[in-house]
């Protein structure tokens, strides 16, 4: 990432990662790994207006995810990136996109059954411990 090191202390891989309980860093990890390879499984769809829906989620959720890491960025020290949504919020912005990712798809390569569902549980459980993860960091800075 070219903004790697604009990020606030605590967003530095050695301090963002330190003293996480396991079970939060491999939850996180491994449900991460599953949202990705489950959306690399499934052809793009445009065709109806769910799909347009579901790319404006997308759209809409990636730049409200760059933009609370522009917050974060040039605005580190004002009252947003002081809070816990707006330090969070690059945990939880994901949501929108991902949302927005998993209503675009509607079928899975190679013949495999496809459940909505499936990749909605994948993504919740992720943001679950992602959002575990910086809360926790966000509870040691505010010591």
């Amino acid at each position: 990432m070219g903004w790697a090191n604009q990020l606030p202390v605590a967003f530095l891989p050695d301090t963002f990662s330190k003293e996480i309980p396991p079970v939060v860093s491999y939850g996180e990890q491994t449900f991460r790994m599953l949202f990705f390879i489950l959306t690399f499984m499934m052809p793009l769809n445009k065709d109806n207006l769910q799909a347009r829906w579901a790319w404006l989620s997308y759209g809409f959720g990636l730049f409200a995810y760059f933009a609370s890491w522009l917050m974060l960025i040039y605005r580190p020290e004002s009252g947003w990136s002081n809070s816990l949504l707006g330090f969070t919020a690059p945990a939880w912005t994901p949501a929108l996109w991902m949302l927005g990712i998993a209503y675009i798809g509607r079928s899975f390569f190679f013949g495999l059954p496809f459940g909505r569902w499936l990749v909605l549980s994948v993504c919740c459980l992720f943001l679950l411990f992602h959002n575990a993860h910086t809360y926790i960091v966000f509870l040691r800075i505010a010591e």
